[in-house]
């Protein structure tokens, strides 16, 4: 008598089907299995276009023709020489240093004066994350109206003050533009850092 144990023949669909339920019945590997659609999307749609941009900056390519030839590293070096470029960075880094300052110091004036007020504390509270809690079109529309050359509210209480005469252009002069861009930031992120 032969003990050679006979398995039944699977068919190819049944060890296909029976991989499947298997891989289903996983966890991690169907988080992975999920995580294909993804993956394909952010490499096609992020991915891809950061590569060749990338290869782009080292050549001289530009839309309107189709030659282009590789320069190396020679556009960046253009970019340490070009003043509009080296103005962007300072205004950047003035913008971003400044507003985090302001947002942090503000902040956490505004948290010790919370832990401190006893009374309408919950009044008070709501107040100060009103910035943060408003929608971003009506605020854009209160600051337009602040900011506006010909009807703004802050040249009219400077002008009420004596402080100024005329109207300011707010936004039309580039010191104070970064300033009142600065202030909008500031007023805007507050509650967040508080």
């Amino acid at each position: 008598m032969n003990d050679t144990v006979v398995l039944p023949k699977t068919s190819v669909w049944q060890r296909l089907k029976t991989f499947w339920f298997d891989l289903l019945e996983n966890e991690v590997s169907l988080g992975y299995l999920l995580l294909v659609p993804l993956l394909v999307v952010v490499i096609g749609l992020i991915g891809y276009p950061f590569v060749l941009s990338l290869y782009f900056s080292l050549t001289d390519k530009v839309l309107a023709k189709s030659e282009f030839a590789f320069v190396g590293l020679a556009n960046y070096f253009d970019l340490l020489d070009d003043p509009i470029f080296l103005r962007t960075v300072w205004n950047t880094f003035n913008y971003t240093v400044t507003a985090v300052i302001f947002k942090m110091v503000l902040g956490l004036i505004m948290a010790l004066t919370l832990n401190e007020i006893k009374r309408m504390r919950r009044f008070w509270r709501a107040a100060f994350l009103l910035p943060w809690v408003v929608p971003s079109s009506l605020s854009v529309l209160a600051w337009v109206w602040m900011f506006d050359s010909q009807a703004s509210i802050f040249t009219y209480f400077l002008n009420q003050l004596g402080l100024v005469e005329g109207k300011i252009g707010w936004l039309g002069d580039p010191t104070l533009a970064m300033a009142a861009v600065q202030t909008v930031n500031i007023w805007r992120g507050v509650p967040f850092f508080g």
